[in-house]
């Protein structure tokens, strides 16, 4: 597991950490990935168009099938990210206030 130091700005600028599993840094490279192949279909998608204006893009259907993929990985993510993140943050948020009114 690694823990990434992460700033939240509805925590007034406290530093925070997040934590990423092995799966959710994988998942997180896959991401990029896809994105990476999104946006090189979307170019020759757009460099068709100029050539060929009347006619249907013919990877029209991958671009469609990267783009479910990307909207899946990410769900996948976020409910990682939320299942390991959610409890972290409220014991840090915990912890944060308990020092706060030992001081005050």
């Amino acid at each position: 597991m690694i823990r990434v130091p992460l700033r939240v700005s509805a925590n007034a600028g406290a530093a925070m950490s997040e934590i990423i599993t092995e799966e959710m840094y994988q998942l997180k490279q896959l991401i990029m990935k896809t994105i990476a192949k999104r946006e090189a279909l979307k170019n020759e998608m757009t460099e068709w168009y100029t050539r060929f204006p009347n006619e249907r893009f013919t990877k029209l259907d991958n671009l469609i099938v990267i783009d479910s993929m990307l909207s899946e990985l990410d769900s996948n993510y976020r409910r990682l990210w939320d299942f390991h993140n959610k409890m972290h943050h409220q014991r840090e948020n915990n912890e944060t206030r308990t020092m706060q009114s030992q001081t005050d």
